[in-house]
């Protein structure tokens, strides 16, 4: 799996996303090369995170009630009772959130708990680049997503993101500096440590 590449995108932000550009990165490497999987931020992509070598996470992220928590694609708003997402949100593995721009629409979000087992196998040794904010908040994430050999990149507060002002595009930090950090991984061979000190830390 460790040439396998998940790139779960959110359409909430405005190109390039760091999603797009890691995803150019991987691309652009001959050998070895990569299998690139862009993936709609769902439920059902989420549980496949740990089939992968690497996974990007591309989307609003808060902390809240002593977790982190990944908004996804899915909205919420309108979705009737029954439907089994309001049974994972009972069981919280679920919950439900909204973000600037989405006018109130709120959409589900993965839980630190919807990543652990018996929900979802655990993770070996994934790669994992957290573009959200308070991904890293508390390593509650990591500790889930590392925990047996892989490596988790967050951040532990908000940061700001891609903003587009008449006409010019201004890079959100996570999209200046992933792909700084992938560059250290892919061409300079640089390992996963001191790739993420070779990065700016600080939103």
């Amino acid at each position: 799996k460790d040439n396998n590449v998940m790139v779960w995108k959110s359409p909430f932000f405005p190109e390039p996303t760091v999603a797009t550009l890691l995803a150019a990165q991987f691309k652009a490497i001959g050998r070895p090369s990569f299998k690139i999987a862009n993936a709609q931020a769902s439920i059902a992509n989420a549980m496949q995170f740990p089939n992968y070598g690497t996974v990007i996470i591309d989307s609003h992220g808060t902390a809240r009630n002593g977790d982190v928590e990944f908004l996804t694609a899915e909205e919420a708003s309108g979705v009737p009772g029954t439907d089994l997402r309001w049974y994972l949100v009972e069981q919280a593995l679920l919950a439900t959130g909204s973000a600037p721009g989405l006018n109130n629409i709120f959409h589900f979000t993965v839980k630190s708990e919807f990543f652990a087992p018996p929900n979802i196998p655990p993770f070996g040794s994934t790669l994992t680049f957290a573009s959200t904010c308070w991904s890293a908040y508390g390593n509650i994430m990591a500790h889930i997503f590392a925990a047996n050999g892989g490596a988790y990149y967050g951040f532990t507060k908000k940061i700001l993101g891609t903003l587009s002002h008449n006409g010019v595009t201004t890079p959100g930090f996570s999209e200046r500096i992933g792909p700084e950090l992938f560059t250290q991984l892919l061409n300079n061979y640089t390992n996963v440590d001191d790739a993420y000190q070779a990065v700016d830390q600080d939103p």
